[in-house]
C-alpha cells in the first residue's frame, strides 16, 4: 500500500494525478469503475477535471489502486 498524499494537488490537479496513478498500476478505467461502483464516463470525467468527486469517493478510488490517503491537520490562529 502507499501512502498518498492530498495536501499537494488542487482539484483540477487530481483529475491528471488520478489519471497517472491509474495508469502506474495498469488498471483500465473500466476495471477502476467496476472495482468503485461506478461508471467507466464517471471516471472519464474526473480525471478530465470536469467532475470532483467526493473525499470518499477518492479514498475509494485511491484504496483500489493501491494507496492509501494521508491528511494532516494544520493549526489555526
Amino acid at each position: 500500500m502507499h501512502l498518498y498524499d492530498m495536501e499537494y494537488y488542487s482539484v483540477m490537479e487530481w483529475g491528471e494525478r488520478l489519471q497517472e496513478l491509474r495508469l502506474r498500476e495498469g488498471v483500465s478505467k473500466y476495471a477502476l469503475a467496476k472495482a468503485v461502483g461506478c461508471t467507466e464516463q464517471y471516471i472519464t470525467k474526473v480525471e478530465r477535471c470536469e467532475l470532483v468527486p467526493s473525499i470518499n469517493r477518492v479514498e475509494q478510488i485511491l484504496f483500489k489502486l493501491g494507496y492509501i490517503i494521508k491528511l494532516e491537520k494544520e493549526e489555526v490562529e
